[in-house]
């Protein structure tokens, strides 16, 4: 998967988004190809991630789950317009 730093727009997109406010569920929605599974899956690597809460640490052992596809509070459906992911917040 393509890094969101390639695409400055979802970069900004992310910077904007207030992680800490989030619903418990969010749709992201566009035109093909604007690259909303990479934002998605950014948000919830950051959101899983165990060291940070603004940008994910990528060297946790979550963040390492979420590299190996193996995170087991994420999962892609095969529908891959439509992402999951299950976060438990400790307030």
């Amino acid at each position: 998967m393509s890094s969101l730093e390639n695409f400055p727009w979802l970069n900004k997109a992310f910077l904007n988004t207030n992680l800490l406010t989030l619903p418990h569920s969010s749709l992201i929605e566009g035109s093909k190809g604007l690259g909303k599974s990479i934002l998605a899956s950014k948000i919830a690597k950051t959101l899983l991630c165990s060291e940070s809460s603004t940008s994910s640490c990528d060297s946790c052992h979550s963040c390492n789950l979420f590299d190996q596809s193996t995170h087991p509070d994420f999962f892609i459906n095969e529908d891959d317009s439509k992402i999951y992911f299950h976060h438990k917040r400790n307030d």
